[in-house]
């Protein structure tokens, strides 16, 4: 299957910076073992929305970690792979 950069856009219901940010302070509201050093965190909604983001994260080759998020009721995926429009915000400059 293939999953577009658009598709992986759509398929997320958010995303915000995670490395540099207060996110660790916050680790209780994540499985355990998930670390703070990923650029960034996607969120998805349900299964099949992140299991067709690994997809497209596998498809380009960039390693992700994944996660729950109790307080938001959403999986996520911790990788450095920069959709266009957070590289035009240019993350980390």
């Amino acid at each position: 299957m293939i999953v577009t950069e658009k598709d992986f856009d759509r398929l997320q219901s958010t995303s915000m910076l995670w490395a540099g940010t207060d996110w660790g302070s916050q680790s209780t509201r994540f499985d355990e073992g998930i670390t703070f050093d990923w650029k960034i965190a996607y969120w998805f909604a349900d299964r099949p929305s992140i299991i067709l983001g690994k997809n497209f994260l596998n498809n380009l080759g960039f390693p992700f970690q994944e996660t729950y998020d109790d307080a938001m009721d959403e999986y996520i995926l911790l990788t450095n792979y920069l959709t266009p429009s957070w590289i035009s915000e240019k993350v980390g400059a």
